[in-house]
């Protein structure tokens, strides 16, 4: 009865959400779900990125960790969720599956939680979605017996419309609160639309019906992915702590989640980067964050503090990992007191998911005072990181010369090859030949389709599409090819001239799409002495020296 519930629920959300064909796999179940056993499972040793992780343990102590990752250094069309376990206390880890919607299709799987129960069963969710920050749906699949490797998981089931980054919350009276995200209306931009939601399973129901309680504003010019989390005062009120632009901002509801306050600054000091926050066995709260809580740093200094006033004031701080690119906590305390907290590390170099392991008494001194104390514990890393080398895809076949309407440019400066100037790449790139074929940027599959006959067979830095740096080695003239409408402004400011090489279009990727008329580019050049910098952001290529 429940599967035909849930079928049913899935039929009407296509309806209403008028999913477009190539959108609807976000409503249908994942067509792979990948056993480790497999050989087209995708090795750890395949993987460019991999990270955002989360943690749970069963009420035996086995402990589970999901995260997510893929073949390319992106969060793109190639994700997929990867679930893994531990039955020695973290001494070894073993991936077991990974959900990959529709293999190399359109569908990711990203962002994954997984989460114990009241009733000791195991939840693991995931987003499915078409592609970066579009509308998703969350999946899950629950798993009855979380202290055996095998659990005995069931089949996946759609939970709601958006992403769940937080932990569910369980109220007194046992209804179940999951923070879900609805990121359509931060792509919209829409000044009306609430994204950090409250869904809930009633104490009755729970885990078999989700629906949508309430939902929190949070300001346009201040909202970020939400990956909110809820908290259940001791006064009964629920208080709402959601990931912005300025750090963490605060909602509270009177009412059980039906209704929330506008989401407005919190005094704990945070960048805009997840955090962790749980109700503790001894009724205290514990918080995760980046730095001390009066400070707001970046990504680095990962610290647990506690507060034993419902989140008014905060005690403690025990450094986890003092590093720069740790990130995403998230975790559990078990019966026994122990607090285990998940995160990732440099999620496209080494690409580690690690733990900590750590308890109250350890939060609040502010360092290590029990034996209990295990940190930086490696769940998963790349054993042999490399750069990611994309296969160059076929230049398309050059675009019809009518087809656009180009500037001939021929009032603009004459383009001056007879002093180029040397130029060295700085901050990374490589030197290459402009020829039809190349690729164009270090990290983007683009190759050179179209070419102007007098920069053909010169030289050019292959820097990353979003910024460029290189330093005159010698006085002379140095080139950029820019796309208008994105960096000419800058260029101009910084004295370079238009120069009277017709517009062109310099890429199109053979079966990724056509060419674009805002992709038109033109040729800009400046003088400069030995020793300046030239430096801009997204996109443009350099020219280096003649050929």
């Amino acid at each position: 009865m429940i599967v035909q519930k849930r079928a049913l629920i899935i039929a009407l959300l296509a309806v209403f959400c008028s999913v477009q064909p190539a959108e609807a796999g976000v409503l249908t179940p994942p067509e792979n779900i990948i056993k480790a056993s497999s050989k087209d499972y995708p090795n750890v040793k395949t993987r460019h990125f991999q990270g955002i992780s989360s943690l749970a343990v069963s009420p035996e102590g086995r402990i589970w960790v999901t995260w997510y990752g893929g073949p390319t250094p992106s969060e793109d069309k190639n994700n997929y969720a990867v679930l893994a376990t531990s039955g020695d206390n973290g001494k070894t880890w073993q991936e077991l599956m990974v959900v990959d919607p529709d293999g190399p299709g359109q569908l990711r799987a990203y962002d994954p939680q997984v989460w114990l129960d009241p009733q000791g069963s195991l939840w693991w969710f995931w987003a499915q979605a078409v592609a970066y920050g579009d509308r998703a749906q969350t999946w899950a699949m629950a798993a009855e017996n979380p202290d055996d490797k095998a659990a005995g998981w069931s089949e996946p089931f759609h939970i709601a419309q958006g992403v769940i980054m937080g932990k569910p919350t369980v109220l007194k009276n046992g209804d179940w609160l999951m923070p879900v995200s609805d990121w359509a209306g931060r792509i919209s931009r829409s000044p009306n639309a609430a994204t950090a939601a409250a869904y809930i399973s009633e104490s009755e129901w729970a885990g078999e019906s989700f629906t949508l309680l309430g939902t929190a504003l949070v300001p346009i010019k201040d909202r970020s992915f939400d990956e909110h989390m809820i908290v259940e005062k001791k006064d009964g009120s629920l208080w709402l702590l959601a990931r912005t632009k300025y750090g963490i901002g605060e909602s509270f509801s009177e009412d059980g989640g039906k209704t929330w306050s506008r989401v407005s600054p919190s005094d704990i000091k945070h960048p805009s980067a997840r955090f962790f926050i749980r109700r503790l066995n001894s009724g205290n709260l514990l918080l995760v964050k980046h730095g001390p809580i009066n400070e707001k740093t970046g990504r680095r200094d990962l610290m647990a503090f506690i507060s034993e006033d419902d989140g008014k004031t905060w005690q403690g701080g025990l450094m986890l990992d003092e590093r720069k690119k740790v990130s995403y906590p998230d975790g559990q305390q078990t019966s026994d007191g122990k607090i285990y907290i998940t995160y990732d590390c440099d999620r496209y170099g080494e690409k580690k998911i690690l733990m900590a392991v750590f308890t109250e008494k350890d939060a609040l001194a502010g360092e290590a005072v029990t034996e209990d104390v295990r940190l930086r514990v490696v769940i998963s890393k790349n054993p042999s990181p490399k750069p990611y080398e994309p296969a160059l895809p076929e230049p398309a076949a050059p675009y019809a010369a009518d087809k656009f309407d180009f500037d001939d440019n021929s009032n603009e400066s004459p383009v001056n090859f007879s002093r180029p100037a040397e130029v060295k790449p700085v901050d990374g790139g490589d030197i290459d030949t402009l020829e039809i074929g190349a690729r164009i940027w270090s990290n983007r599959k683009y190759v050179f389709s179209v070419l102007p006959e007098k920069i053909k067979g010169k030289k050019f830095i292959r820097s990353k599409i979003e910024k460029s740096k290189a330093k005159a080695e010698s006085q002379g003239y140095v080139y950029v090819i820019g796309k208008q409408k994105a960096i000419e402004e800058e260029l101009l400011k910084q004295g370079f001239e238009k120069t009277d090489i017709p517009q062109f279009i310099p890429f199109a990727v053979k079966g990724q799409g056509s060419y674009y008329r805002y992709d038109t580019v033109s040729v800009y050049q400046k003088y400069v002495e030995k020793g300046d910098t030239i430096e801009y952001g997204k996109w443009g290529i350099t020219l280096v020296s003649r050929s």
